[in-house]
C-alpha cells in the first residue's frame, strides 16, 4: 500500500512545500448548469439546443468533464482532483460546446 493522504484543507495552511508530505490536492465537483445558451439550432428542430462539458482548470492542470447531449439544464456530477500546490490559487470552470466538426463553442467561465 502507498502513503496515506490526510486531508488538507486548500486554503487553511500558508504556502509551503514539503518534500516528506503529498501536495495538496483541490477535489470538486460540477454539478449541474441552468438556463445555458443554445448553440446547436437544428434544421429539422424548433428551438436548438447544446452539447455542454464542463472544463476545470488551476495552476495550468486541466480536467475535461463528459459532454451532455442536447440540453440546456446539464447534470454532470463529474468528480476532479487536480493538484494544487499555492493555497492562493483560483481555480475555474468554464464550459463549452461539444461539436463533432471543428473546435468547441465557448459558452463562457461560470460565474
Amino acid at each position: 500500500t502507498g502513503p496515506q493522504r490526510a486531508p488538507v484543507p486548500f486554503l487553511a495552511r500558508r504556502y509551503q512545500r514539503h518534500a516528506d508530505r503529498p501536495p495538496n490536492v483541490l477535489r470538486c465537483t460540477v454539478i449541474r448548469a441552468r438556463g445555458l445558451q443554445v448553440m446547436d439550432k437544428g434544421i429539422f428542430k424548433k428551438g436548438g439546443s447544446s452539447d455542454p462539458f464542463p472544463t476545470v482548470s488551476v495552476e495550468g492542470a486541466k480536467a475535461k468533464g463528459a459532454v451532455k447531449k442536447a440540453t440546456l439544464e446539464p447534470v454532470w456530477l463529474d468528480r476532479f482532483e487536480l493538484p494544487a500546490e499555492d493555497p492562493d490559487s483560483t481555480a475555474t470552470v468554464q464550459l463549452d460546446d461539444h461539436d463533432l466538426v471543428g473546435a468547441s463553442d465557448f459558452m463562457g467561465p461560470t460565474p
